[in-house]
């Protein structure tokens, strides 16, 4: 694969905090690793189920 073709459309920006992901009714507290324009990176929480 061609260098030009695994470059990423967005720069992402490192970014260490907490976040907290909920799916319904249940939430989840985790680590945000960095964002970009187009999403997050996180690391799950252990018992996450989603």
């Amino acid at each position: 694969m061609a260098a030009d073709a695994e470059r990423r459309h967005f720069s992402r920006v490192s970014f260490h905090g907490h976040a907290l992901l909920k799916q319904g009714a249940t939430s989840w507290k985790c680590e945000l690793l960095d964002i970009s324009i187009n999403g997050l990176l996180v690391v799950p929480p252990r018992r996450f189920s989603g």
